[in-house]
């Protein structure tokens, strides 16, 4: 693949996002390594890939962002090029897998899914539980509606007289202020003994998790202008994130989760990015074996779970003879599990995923 040779990628980058998504495959996945891993180790291995995710793409998005403001004026032209690239690189994609989602349950249920309709613009969780259809179209919202007004507040409030720099601090640290205040206010109010649980109430609603976006952004924000601050500390900063992220799966609970983890893991990603994205190459199998995963990323996260866990692997689970108290078996599962998700979504990624991203470098 010429992407693993593209030398804009920064390989340090490229593990956080490997990572990621082997957090979500790990998660997903437990249904068969549950057998052979005690759970309270699960627990701690297991930490919040979509969140990593968030982080990450506010750092990457958010830098070309501040660059583009920095550049001149801010104008309508600018946002909407800014909008379309993002479109073009996440709605395809999602709007393939979405469009075969509904399909088979169409076939297989002789109607559509409730709200199917909503999934196409994003409302399906804007200020409400997620739906049962389709799990992981969630952050997809969280990060389209971030996409759409953050940029959007800046065009206007740019035009405020004061420096930009202090314009775009400002709208960082509003949103981060608006949105976690309001998740805690929802989690003092939320119904414990509602129908839907703690994630489908709370954690995958837009207007509750646009901040951990708004985090990686900050890091943009800090890297563009104080670099030498930025990557002063990053050796220290960096094991400081690592060990707060473990902490925060082993002080797991449900106070813990929803009033404090939920802020600070995403403090605590911000914290791995100064040094991350200073290893900016790589060499060996590692680094093919890294970069590959994450250039398919996004349609591994698109396809793992209904498409491959819920679609395919039923078929093959019933054809290995599977017996679900059996460790061999739940290993070769798993092993299963990865191999079928790499495939589908290295179709996805070369069949939608990048002629899209190749139509990006056209946009003038």
């Amino acid at each position: 693949m010429h992407t693993i040779q593209d030398k804009s990628r920064v390989f340090g980058l490229d593990i956080l996002r490997a990572a990621a998504i082997t957090y979500v495959m790990f998660s997903h996945g437990y249904i068969y390594s549950g057998k052979v891993i005690n759970y309270s180790y699960y627990r701690w291995l297991t930490f919040d890939g979509v969140g990593l995710f968030f982080v990450l793409s506010g750092f990457l998005i958010g830098g070309i962002l501040i660059r583009e403001i920095e550049k001149g004026d801010f104008s309508l032209n600018k946002l909407e090029n800014f909008w379309m690239r993002r479109w073009l690189r996440t709605i395809p994609a999602y709007f393939a897998v979405l469009t075969f989602l509904i399909g088979c349950y169409y076939i297989s249920h002789k109607e559509l899914p409730p709200v199917w309709y909503k999934y196409y613009l994003f409302i399906q969780n804007f200020s409400s539980p997620h739906p049962l259809f389709f799990g992981e179209a969630w952050s997809l919202s969280v990060e389209e509606w971030f996409y759409l007004l953050v940029p959007a507040s800046l065009f206007f409030t740019l035009k405020l007289p004061f420096r930009k720099k202090w314009i775009i601090l400002g709208m960082i640290f509003l949103v981060l202020l608006l949105v976690t205040c309001f998740r805690i206010y929802k989690v003092e109010h939320r119904d414990y003994f509602a129908e839907g649980n703690l994630g489908n109430e709370i954690l995958k609603v837009v207007i509750t998790r646009m901040d951990a976006i708004m985090y990686g952004v900050f890091g943009a924000w800090l890297s563009y202008y104080f670099p030498k601050d930025f990557y002063r500390y990053k050796t220290m900063l960096f094991f400081i994130g690592i060990l707060t992220l473990i902490g925060c799966n082993i002080l797991f609970s449900d106070f813990f989760l929803t009033r404090v983890q939920y802020s600070l893991a995403p403090i605590a990603t911000v914290c791995l990015l100064p040094f991350l994205n200073s290893v900016k190459e790589g060499r060996g199998w590692i680094f093919r074996v890294v970069t590959f995963i994450s250039i398919i990323s996004y349609s591994m996260y698109l396809t793992n779970h209904m498409i491959v866990q819920r679609g395919i692997m039923p078929f093959v689970i019933r054809g290995m003879d599977f017996q679900p108290d059996s460790s061999l078996h739940n290993i070769l599962a798993l092993i299963v599990f990865w191999l079928l998700t790499l495939v589908t979504a290295y179709i996805l990624h070369r069949l939608i995923e990048k002629p899209f991203m190749e139509l990006r470098k056209k946009l003038k």
